[in-house]
């Protein structure tokens, strides 16, 4: 994603519960908007803005659990004058995703 932020990615795994828990997800120290536990293998986020380079992702839950993903999710500056996610994912329409197991 772009150093900006702002963009939605989702989170996939397993063992999620919409409803019943909250998340809390980090890309390195920044906290991400917009978390949505959207089902039980599926958590959508808006990316925080932050610096260049690679960064783990944490996501804890209101029950405890807690993953870390090492250097999962690579920030990059925008391409001047072009779109953000062609300067990332090479002109692909589909969000970046980040697996995760809850169990």
């Amino acid at each position: 994603g772009t150093t900006a932020g702002g963009e939605e990615i989702t989170i996939n795994g397993g063992g999620f519960q919409p409803g019943k828990t909250q998340a809390e997800v980090r890309f390195g120290r920044k906290k991400a908007e917009n978390v949505i536990i959207a089902s039980a293998n599926k958590i959508r986020v808006v990316t925080p803005s932050n610096e260049k380079g690679p960064v783990d992702v944490q996501v804890m839950f209101d029950d405890g659990a807690a993953f870390k993903i090492p250097n999962a999710f690579h920030y990059v500056e925008p391409a001047e004058n072009d779109n953000a996610r062609k300067a990332f994912f090479g002109g692909q329409k589909t969000g970046a995703k980040i697996e995760v197991d809850k169990k």
